[in-house]
């Protein structure tokens, strides 16, 4: 039996290539409505494998920018936030420069402290509530956070916000309030019999550096606030001071006849040397004036670019310098008359009053230490343990020698 097999050979080349341009045509409008060369391996194993890579980093990428996204809402919620606590600060800042005028009365000044303290009550809650997405922004315990911006690991930003409540807002500050010391003898020997010598043995620190006199000297606000203010490392750390000097005289002024034979000598120290800056002389038979001495005292301190300054207040004796010690020593010299130049130390300076000059008591002498303040942004260690009996609190009360530095 005779096996035919019928094929139409036209008709399976024509259905071959059929198929053919079918894939062809249905790979090209996949390409074209997609956008994408490669659509398996077939079409190109490596170009398939790297365009994988490249569309995961594009992925991380746009999360990255939601983050941004979200990041920057957070920031200017808490600058907002922010913003509202300066403008209260401002307002603070306002009253108190009301307070300081002395026009107000008690009662006016009491009503300016109880808006104070409800703006600082504000500006607790808002350093306190103020969140984002439940996190915390202005309570300090938004530190060392960050932001991921890329694909990559350590592609972050690095946002850190302090506390803005208001127990940690302001600066961190000592006040030391200069002593005032005298007695019947020398500036030296007064100066001797107290702490008011900062010695070469001694050292003072602040926030761990440390100054050391180069020789021994009298304490003086000014020189330690020009060292806190010229060192880098106290710098860095926001740290700074400030000094101010002012004597008023224990006594009002009454005119001082010097005897026919005496001679009167005035000395005054201005700054940390144990060496007289200038001396005034008044010779037997002169009057003392209030007037003419401060006129003296001017012109002296003028010539010596000196910043000691004198004045006359309610027939008194205003010494005045930017922090710089202060000192005054007074001697008479007796040509031997019965009568002798009597003078008391508390016309001349603070502290001063009751030690006289006399037939047995020739010299007296005072002197007066600045007033020193340091600040920081943050709490700072300190230790005044050398030259701590040079200063005092605000009341005349010894100062604490070594501590941290509190609001």
């Amino acid at each position: 039996m005779a096996l035919r097999i019928n094929f139409n050979y036209s008709a399976a080349v024509t259905q071959t290539a059929l198929e053919t341009n079918n894939r062809l045509m249905n790979k090209s409008l996949l390409r074209l409505s997609t956008g994408l060369r490669i659509l398996n391996a077939a079409d190109d194993s490596a170009g398939l494998f790297i365009a994988d890579q490249l569309a995961l980093v594009s992925a991380g990428l746009e999360q990255g920018n939601r983050n941004i996204q979200t990041g920057i809402s957070a920031l200017q919620i808490a600058e907002n936030s922010a913003g509202q606590i300066y403008n209260k600060l401002k307002e603070i800042y306002v009253k108190a420069e009301n307070a300081a005028n002395d026009i107000n009365d008690p009662n006016a000044r009491a009503a300016l402290q109880r808006e104070i303290q409800n703006l600082v009550d504000a500006i607790q809650k808002i350093g306190t509530d103020t969140e984002y997405n439940g996190i915390k922004l202005l309570d300090g315990t938004f530190t060392g956070k960050y932001i991921h911006y890329g694909p990559r690991s350590g592609q972050v930003v690095n946002i850190s916000i302090s506390s803005l409540k208001a127990k940690d807002l302001g600066a961190y500050v000592l006040d030391f309030y200069g002593k005032p010391n005298a007695g019947t003898n020398t500036v030296v020997n007064v100066i001797n019999s107290t702490d008011f010598e900062f010695q070469t043995t001694e050292t003072i620190s602040i926030a761990g550096v440390t100054l050391t006199p180069t020789a021994d000297e009298i304490v003086d606000a000014k020189r330690i606030a020009d060292w806190v203010n010229s060192d880098s490392t106290l710098n860095e750390l926001g740290i700074t001071a400030k000094a101010s000097n002012s004597s008023e005289a224990d006594l009002t002024w009454t005119n001082i006849s010097v005897d026919s034979d005496d001679t009167v000598t005035i000395s005054f120290y201005v700054g940390p040397e144990e060496t007289a800056d200038f001396t005034i002389t008044y010779n037997g038979g002169d009057v003392i004036t209030l007037e003419g001495l401060v006129s003296a005292i001017n012109t002296e301190a003028s010539s010596r670019n000196l910043s000691l300054v004198a004045k006359a207040v309610d027939n008194k004796l205003i010494l005045e310098t930017e922090g710089e010690t202060i000192a005054v020593e007074i001697s008479v010299t007796d040509g031997g008359n019965t009568t002798y130049t009597q003078i008391d130390l508390g016309q001349f300076i603070k502290g001063g009053a009751g030690n006289q000059t006399s037939s047995t008591t020739t010299t007296v002498s005072g002197v007066k230490v600045g007033d020193l303040r340091v600040l920081g942004l943050d709490a700072y260690t300190y230790d005044f343990t050398g030259i701590a009996g040079a200063f005092q609190d605000i009341a005349g009360n010894a100062i604490s020698n070594t501590g941290t530095a509190t609001e």
